[in-house]
């Protein structure tokens, strides 16, 4: 769909809005029922229209059951539409499901919730054990959940910790772990954040080594930067990060002989 210009875009939403009524009204009473078995109409209306409940309650059975399609539409949309989508009694399969939350990446729903950890916060009516599969679990945290939303039957999984760790960040655990104490939110995994995994070195080494999150050594344990291994690994991947190391480390051959490497203007 091109995209309106600036000066027309009032002109061109209106517009929009009033295709997608015809196609709404069109599809809830159609001259002929087939249209809730073609795939192309079904996909075309349900990736359109808001609160899609009762179009998903109209399609036909044979399309429920087509585990491409309805991943294909749940990719597309995002976790708003998940709960519409089990309310009308659609199942989606543990692969269709592995499919889609890899495809989201955590990418932002309506109303800024990641899709991943939408997923797992609903009460999945019509797949109630998919919330509590262990690969279901990793692949929302590894793309995009947020602590909260883990079943507190995986605090103790350390690769579970780990995702969710790399996905937020090591300052981003330690900013939501404050934020919960603040408003109440009680989150199981955040509590195991302070008490167990962030007292961890492989947790807190693959937290750190993530290039998704740029780091600070300030604010982080003197336990980890006196670990001067650790510290080399981590200035390999983040070697910017040296200017907020301590003065002392900052006189370290080793680490300056990596920090030359990327960027010679970097050391005094």
């Amino acid at each position: 769909r091109d995209i309106p210009r600036e000066d027309n875009y009032a002109a061109w939403d209106s517009r929009h809005e009033a295709n997608v009524g015809v196609l709404r009204d069109a599809f809830l009473n159609p001259r002929d029922e087939k249209v809730y078995d073609d795939p192309e109409i079904v996909k075309g209306v349900l990736t359109t229209v808001n609160f899609p409940q009762k179009f998903f309650d109209l399609i036909s059975d044979r399309l429920k059951r087509d585990q491409n399609l309805m991943g294909d539409i749940l990719s597309q949309e995002g976790g708003w539409i998940a709960y519409d989508m089990f309310r009308a009694g659609i199942v989606l399969s543990k692969e269709t499901m592995l499919r889609v939350l890899r495809s989201w990446n955590g990418k932002r729903g309506q109303n800024g919730y990641y899709d991943a950890g939408a997923i797992l916060e609903d009460p999945f009516p019509s797949a109630p054990a998919l919330r509590f599969d262990r690969d279901i679990v990793l692949a929302a945290a590894e793309h995009g959940a947020f602590p909260w939303s883990i079943p507190k039957e995986f605090v103790d999984d350390q690769e579970i910790g780990v995702a969710l760790a790399r996905w937020n960040g090591y300052a981003g655990m330690n900013s939501l772990a404050e934020a919960s104490k603040k408003d109440g939110r009680r989150s199981p995994f955040l509590e195991a954040w302070e008490t167990k995994w962030s007292k961890d070195r492989g947790v807190v080494l693959a937290t750190l080594l993530d290039e998704r999150h740029p780091i600070s050594w300030q604010g982080i344990p003197d336990e980890w930067i006196s670990d001067r291994n650790l510290v080399l690994q981590v200035i390999r991947v983040h070697p910017y990060s040296y200017r907020t190391l301590p003065r002392a480390l900052q006189g370290d051959l080793g680490i300056i002989t990596i920090v030359l490497e990327h960027d010679p203007g970097m050391v005094d």
